[in-house]
């Protein structure tokens, strides 16, 4: 046979042969990638269902927070109705006071705010009517300062301390009586304005740095001598002073300059003083036996009613023009003289302070004489964009209380169904301590596996794009598939479908790695003086090897004893020596022998061979591995 031939010979069974290994690891492939398209296809339609259930969830979730809203309003509407009705209100007056929060049309103010006004007034006034009838003003004060002394607009700056500046209006208003008609006692609406209406402008014309607080904490310290001044004195005469040294320390002041000058409680000394200044009226002087003033009757003062009503006044209209006319020079001796005449420190220290500030005094009178009121404030805020801010923030509100009194009801009664179930669930696992401990782990071991499934899912997806090429990557395939009934569904067998995997992963990965890794240096007791080196990827695809070339020589030799290497080709073969005729010495006998092939024969049982080869499964992963396939013809 010809060597073409037997070339031809060899290609035919190898096709054949071969063709039925690649068949095997096609339908391999095929079934794996078949498996991997189902569970996509799974995936997928749970993804659906998911993505179907968050939009469903997302709709609700908005819907909820769209009434959050007014349900908040409701439950402020509410509170404030709860707060008016422990003040000791009556039905009919909390029935009154629902209609009248409701109905009132106050620009800037909801229903709720009108409410909340409405509460506070009561608690101050204690009478029903006469708080509906302070309120509207209390909220036209309200807006106007939100909306023009505001920074920013609703909520912010001025506004945000409203609630307590307002109700200190009202306090002061009636600590100072101005709450009532001095001559029938009775409440008066128009004096009231009068008194927001000076407040009003003293807090524009300063500013906003003189509030209502400011006003509050002169008439606790200053008592009856702050009670006592008039409207314009006590609101714009003392502004500035409450704005530089604070209003406690003003009223102290205050009261103390009025015990002294007005009430005569004084020194013997001082009082001699003022009457040797001409501050004293005659007729209310009374003598010692010595001939030195031993008593001063109270308003013995010279013009003593200006005193009281007005002393920044006093101060410029008598008090200085009368030191002025005894020789007393404006400047650092009016000073020690204002001094001279009084004997407490802080009203002397306060009268010495008006006189020096009595400039910039003069032009907060002015000033505030010309700022704007309640009503003017309150309109020329209804022009500005931080008013219409205001009123639209207001008007929403009432919405939004309209639209939660209507659904107010449902949640009350979803609360009270799930405060119920509540009691339920603790009473359970106060029965069943145990049952409920297994629950509670159970789930959380659950969500724990659920979490580390999701991550092993995404790590299958970048392990399905390659190829089974390793037993590792098969064990890691394996885990992750195992995880996937969990991610998918959380059913009970899939911790153990997961331990399966892993145990899976472990095998496969120690069958190919350990070998690798620790094969090649294994030194076994039957083989000194070797290694092993492996050949392939089974676990005994490999030869032992001597570590040092001399001893390899020597160990075959000695394992050779009494042999001979006959070489044939590039192989041999030993050969035992046989003894001679002479007494040992040996010959060489060299023996020709003609051998005849049949090409096809030899064809036929290479090729054989050579496809049992190439189809016999390996020891590692189900895969085709090149260095399983047949050896070129003519090598060893």
């Amino acid at each position: 046979m010809s060597l073409d031939a037997y070339k031809v010979a060899v290609k035919i069974a190898l096709v054949e042969n071969v063709t039925a290994g690649l068949a095997s690891m096609s339908k391999h492939f095929a079934t794996a990638n078949l498996g991997a398209k189902e569970l996509n296809a799974q995936l997928k339609s749970i993804g659906q269902t998911a993505m179907l259930g968050g939009g469903l969830v997302a709709i609700g979730g908005l819907g909820l927070h769209l009434m959050k809203g007014p349900l908040e309003e409701a439950k402020k509407y509410q509170n404030q109705m709860a707060k008016l009705q422990a003040q000791g209100v009556g039905d009919a007056a909390l029935i009154q006071a629902d209609k009248y929060s409701k109905a009132q049309r106050i620009i800037g103010a909801s229903s709720t705010d009108t409410l909340k006004m409405l509460s506070e007034a009561n608690s101050v006034l204690r009478d029903m009517h006469h708080a509906e009838e302070v309120t509207p003003m209390l909220l036209k004060m309200k807006f106007g300062i939100e909306s023009v002394m505001t920074q920013g607009g609703h909520g912010g700056g001025h506004g945000e301390k409203a609630e307590r500046m307002f109700m200190d209006a009202l306090k002061v208003g009636e600590l100072r009586g101005a709450l009532i008609d001095q001559s029938t006692g009775k409440f008066s609406a128009e004096k009231f304005k009068e008194t927001m209406d000076f407040m009003t402008r003293a807090y524009t014309a300063s500013g906003g740095l003189v509030k209502p607080t400011e006003y509050l904490n002169m008439i606790k310290t200053g008592g009856i001598a702050a009670k006592s001044l008039s409207d314009q004195a006590f609101y714009f005469g003392l502004m500035h002073m409450a704005q530089e040294q604070g209003g406690s320390r003003t009223g102290t002041g205050l009261m103390s300059a009025f015990q002294n000058m007005y009430m005569g409680r004084t020194t013997q000394q001082v009082a001699e003083e003022m009457n040797k200044m001409g501050l004293l009226q005659k007729d209310k002087l009374h003598y010692g036996k010595t001939g030195h003033l031993a008593k001063i009757d109270a308003g013995s003062l010279k013009d003593a009613d200006l005193f009281r009503t007005d002393q920044f006044r006093y101060m410029n209209e008598v008090m200085l023009p009368q030191l002025r006319a005894k020789g007393i020079q404006d400047g650092e001796a009016m000073k020690m003289e204002i001094a001279k005449l009084f004997s407490n420190r802080v009203g002397g220290s306060q009268w010495v302070t008006m006189y020096q500030e009595r400039a910039n005094i003069q032009k907060h009178i002015d000033a505030a004489k010309n700022a704007l009121g309640v009503d003017d404030l309150a309109k020329l805020g209804a022009t500005t964009l931080s008013g219409k801010e205001v009123d639209y923030e207001a008007k929403l509100a009432s919405l939004k209380l309209e639209l939660g009194q209507k659904i107010l009801p449902l949640a009350v009664r979803s609360l009270e169904l799930l405060i119920n179930v509540i009691d339920k669930v603790t009473q359970f696992s106060q029965s069943y301590p145990v049952l409920t401990k297994f629950i509670v782990q159970a789930f959380a071991i659950v969500s724990v596996l659920a979490v580390l499934g999701g991550s092993l899912l995404l790590f299958k997806s970048a392990l399905m794009g390659l190829s089974l090429l390793n037993p590792v990557a098969l064990g890691l395939r394996a885990v992750a598939m195992a995880s996937a009934p969990l991610a998918i569904g959380g059913v009970a067998v899939a911790p153990v479908l997961l331990g399966l995997g892993a145990l899976v992963a472990a095998v496969a990965g120690l069958s190919y790695v350990l070998p690798k890794i620790f094969g090649d240096g294994i030194h076994d007791k039957d083989h000194p003086g070797q290694h092993f080196e492996r050949h392939g990827r089974g676990a005994n695809n490999g030869v032992w090897v001597y570590d040092d070339a001399t001893k390899k020589n020597d160990a075959v030799k000695q394992d050779h004893a009494g042999q001979h290497f006959v070489r044939a080709g590039r192989g041999g073969t030993w050969v035992n020596n046989k003894p001679s005729a002479d007494g040992g010495n040996q010959k060489t006998i060299q023996v020709k022998t003609e051998l005849n092939v049949d090409g096809r024969k030899l064809a036929e049982a290479v090729s054989q061979h050579q496809a049992r080869e190439a189809s016999r499964p390996g020891a590692g992963a189900p895969t085709y591995d090149p260095s399983m396939g047949p050896v070129p013809v003519g090598l060893n």
